[in-house]
């Protein structure tokens, strides 16, 4: 037997599994300035890391206002308006599907 899977659990694949966290009212200017870690890539030649649907290196400033200061594999530290933070990367856990039984 298959599990079964509501309609609202699908998501679409091609979509990132996280929402942006800011709407861009124009080019290079955000509405919402609250920093989001949604990925980091690291290989031995290069560290990257994407906030708000941008992603840059260690050093690069993104958005106006957010510097990238050091990636590590599952967080990243930012300067922003004179400010320190250090953003974690939030996993996704999934549960296991429900299963129908016929009693």
């Amino acid at each position: 037997m298959l599990p079964l899977v509501s309609q609202g659990e699908m998501r679409d694949p091609t979509q990132p599994l996280y929402p942006k966290a800011a709407v861009t009212a124009e080019p290079g200017k955000m509405i919402d300035d609250t920093p989001v870690l949604s990925a980091v890539w690291i290989s031995p030649t290069s560290k990257r890391a994407t906030l708000n649907g941008v992603t840059a290196k260690e050093g690069q400033t993104i958005l106006n206002s957010i510097k990238i200061m050091c990636i590590r594999q599952n967080q990243v530290t930012i300067k922003q308006n004179n400010v320190t933070k250090t953003l974690q990367l939030v996993q996704r856990t999934t549960q296991p599907p429900l299963m129908l039984t016929d009693e």
